[in-house]
Parts: structure tokens; sequence; C-alpha cells
């Protein structure tokens, strides 16, 4: 069961219907210790190196980012693909979301794209 923690707007008299934000606690663990693994690689894909370029995000703030973040979405493509939302910051304080693909079973996590 997902724990929906508090809701993201004020609700109450004149504030309509308020929908939780889910919090995915199990997938933050589950990916802090795929990234803890020694033998777990992170590689970005080419279109996340483009982006890494263009918002002058180092490949070490990325890869940082995906072991410490916090999973904020889980969405599944079409084809079958589980890409996780993972945001946090850099060094300087500025707010990063990495889009990412854990793999268990083949001690990979991909990065999708940066931004």
């Amino acid at each position: 069961m997902i724990n929906l923690g508090p809701p993201s707007v004020a609700s109450g008299p004149g504030y309509g219907t308020v929908r939780p934000m889910p919090v995915f606690h199990d997938e933050r663990r589950r990916l802090r210790d795929l990234v803890a693994d020694p033998d777990t690689l992170i590689l970005p894909r080419p279109h996340a190196v483009r982006r890494m370029a263009e918002r002058n995000v180092s490949r070490l703030v990325a890869e940082r980012l995906v072991g410490t973040g916090k999973v904020v979405a889980v969405e599944t493509e079409v084809s079958g693909e589980e890409r996780w939302s993972v945001e946090g910051a850099d060094t300087d304080g500025h707010a990063i979301t990495v889009v990412c693909v854990p793999n268990v079973d083949d001690r990979l996590v991909e990065i999708v794209t940066v931004f």
C-alpha cells in the first residue's frame, strides 16, 4: 500500500477536492540500495548527455542525485520501461530532476534526461 502523505494543497470549504501527493518511500529505498552496490553502473543515455551539457549539470551531480534524491514519480512507458523521476539539488542549491530507468537485475541505472 502506498502512503499518500499529506495533501498537496489546502482543503476545506471553497477548495474543492484535494488529491494527496504520492510518496515513493519504497522506490527511494530500492534506488539507494541499487546505487550503493559497487557493481551497479550509472550510465547516461545520449539524450541525457545533451541535456546535461545544455543545463550545466555534471555527470557527477546527476549520478549523486540518483542516489540521494527523492523519487517523486514513477511512470511506465508504452514499451513497458519504468521511468523514475528523482528530485534534488546541486551543490549551489539549484533544483534538478533526473529521470532514470533502474534495472536491479542488470545492476544498471540509465539516466534518461535531466532538467
